[in-house]
């Protein structure tokens, strides 16, 4: 008789438990039930660039890009902001993986397959592989940008892909699971570092210096855009707390350094950009005016970005980060 009620006791308890998950999912659950109903972009991975990029390749198998893959989920620090965000599977969880890897989309389901990796930063390829591959089509290039790449001549959009994940743009990942708030990062000293890989006009014999003239325009459009997610993930924010203060403290930041450009330079765009921040209040709880604001910031950036050239701009060489500023060892320099 004891014996059948413990079974019954257990099929109920079983039950209930499975109600229970059914209806309070797990934060990896409901995450993968987030990427099911919207997949990332289509990818085809680092190895198709592989194919006419090597020596690009190479360099990122030096990387802590690369490296990421098996290590970024091991480490104490990662599975200690997981635990307090209550994530099981660093890769599986959307708001680890959508930055720390790069992930294979089907129609049901998304797979990690490498860490942050050649379309991380010039964009989903599955669209414009086979056009950027034909070596027989002389408008390849323009081509494959309409559907999706983003070239090194882009500097906005580049350095953007850089800037919205090294930014950090999630509230919870930095106030509840105490993830490094992201302030520290600057364009010019990453790509720089053991990010650079230039082998193209050198046709792979060595990883070239990137010019001073485009050094100077990843230095402005870089600083733009710290302003300009500040005032994005400020509109975002929900509460009081580190993450808060860190895009206050940023935005201020930012606004300076260009304040000591436009002081250099004297760049009309860049006048434009510094009036509309120093209209802003400093901790504005305005939404819809920071959005504003930075939606014009961006737009007033991108301006720069692609109407010069940066050889007008040698007095801003005394403000860019020096090479031991460089983020990492440069391969085959």
């Amino acid at each position: 008789m004891m014996r059948r009620l413990h079974k019954i006791i257990a099929l109920i308890a079983a039950r209930a438990v499975l109600v229970l998950a059914l209806e309070f999912p797990s934060p990896d659950a409901q995450a993968a039930e987030q990427t099911k109903a919207a997949p990332t972009a289509k990818l085809v991975g680092p190895k198709n660039c592989a194919e006419c990029h090597r020596p690009m390749h190479d360099t990122w198998r030096h990387s802590a890009h690369f490296k990421s893959f098996n290590s970024m989920h091991r480490m104490r620090s990662a599975r200690r902001i997981a635990d307090r965000l209550g994530i099981e599977r660093i890769k599986q969880g959307d708001q680890c993986a959508k930055c720390h890897y790069t992930r294979e989309s089907s129609s049901s389901h998304s797979l990690p397959i490498a860490g942050v990796s050649c379309e991380s930063c010039h964009g989903a390829a599955e669209k414009w592989n086979a056009i950027h591959s034909d070596l027989t089509n002389p408008d390849r290039l323009k081509q494959a940008e309409k559907l999706g790449l983003i070239r090194p001549s882009n500097l906005y959009d580049l350095a953007n892909q850089c800037v919205q994940c090294h930014t950090v743009p999630d509230e919870r990942l930095v106030n509840i699971g105490g993830h490094n708030p992201g302030g520290s990062f600057e364009v010019v000293a990453w790509l720089q570092g053991e990010v650079r890989h230039n082998f193209i006009e050198t046709r792979g014999a060595h990883n070239q210096q990137t010019t001073p003239e485009r050094k100077r325009l990843f230095y402005i459009v870089g600083q733009g855009l710290a302003l300009e997610h500040a005032y994005r993930e400020l509109a975002q924010s929900q509460a009081s707390g580190p993450y808060k203060q860190e895009r206050i403290d940023r935005g201020k930041a930012a606004l300076k350094k260009l304040r000591a450009i436009q002081k250099l330079l004297s760049i009309t765009p860049l006048q434009e950009m510094i009036q509309i921040a120093e209209r802003l209040k400093p901790a504005s709880e305005n939404k819809a005016e920071l959005l504003k604001a930075a939606e014009a910031i961006g737009a007033l950036n991108r301006k720069i970005a692609s109407t010069h050239t940066g050889a007008e701009f040698t007095a801003l060489d005394k403000l860019l980060p020096k090479p031991s500023d460089y983020i990492g060892k440069v391969h085959r320099p």
